[in-house]
């Protein structure tokens, strides 16, 4: 979502097919709430101004932040911690989750944006290094490779009175940290940093049965059984 003084802005899953930026009824100012649409622009031309704002994460979502908010005239910074955008869709990611053969459960005409297309001669149904070709696509063709930081890795984020002081590392040879200030963040970072492995009922008893005994990073050794986490999973 995106931090900023006034409110907060929720990114879709799939942000190519929208637009991020709204003006929020609920959050405008108590003069303009109940005089309608054309008030509420009115608003936004009054309190609107360029912002710097700092975008955690070059994947689908980052992109798409990126792209819009330099469109509505902001000045984005996207802090991405691999060498190419994507995400875990990247070339060479640095979350590495995608097993080998992964092809997408979404159509293309669902996941691409309204003004750029996939190349055309793609099944309807395509395999993940076409889904990270195609965000490398949709980054050079909206210009918006100026506004990344490859190989920067987001340390911390914390709140100093109006604004936000955001603490990088570069994964280089020099490892230079930098502070900055932004007006505002937006957190792109997606959800499969940490695996999640939950304690099945009857799981233990299962294993057992199995000969297998233990837990880890996927539960079971020794024996006929496992229960494997899907960021274990490379090879079908």
């Amino acid at each position: 979502c995106m931090l900023l003084p006034h409110g907060r802005l929720t990114l879709a899953p799939w942000p190519f097919t929208q637009r991020p930026l709204a003006v929020s009824h609920a959050r405008a100012p108590a003069r303009y709430r109940h005089r309608g649409a054309a008030a509420l622009v009115a608003m936004a031309a009054v309190t609107r101004r360029a912002r710097k704002v700092a975008v955690v994460g070059g994947g689908p979502a980052g992109l798409a932040a990126c792209r819009f908010l330099e469109k509505f005239g902001h000045q984005p910074t996207v802090f991405e911690i691999s060498s190419e955008v994507g995400g875990i869709w990247a070339p060479e990611p640095a979350n590495d989750v995608v097993y080998k053969g992964l092809v997408t459960n979404i159509p293309t005409m669902c996941m691409q944006s309204f003004d750029l297309d996939f190349p055309s001669g793609l099944n309807s149904y395509i395999t993940a290094p076409q889904l990270g070709d195609y965000m490398i696509q949709y980054v050079d063709h909206f210009n918006l490779r100026r506004f990344f930081r490859f190989q920067s890795r987001v340390e911390s984020v914390a709140l100093e009175g109006d604004a936000w002081r955001v603490t990088s590392r570069a994964l280089t040879t020099t490892e230079a940290v930098q502070s900055e200030s932004f007006d505002a963040v937006c957190v792109a970072n997606g959800h499969y940093e940490f695996p999640y492995l939950p304690e099945i009922p009857g799981e233990t008893a299962w294993l057992a049965a199995g000969g297998s005994k233990g837990s880890g990073g996927s539960k079971g050794s020794g024996g006929r059984r496992r229960v494997v986490h899907a960021v274990h999973y490379d090879d079908p």
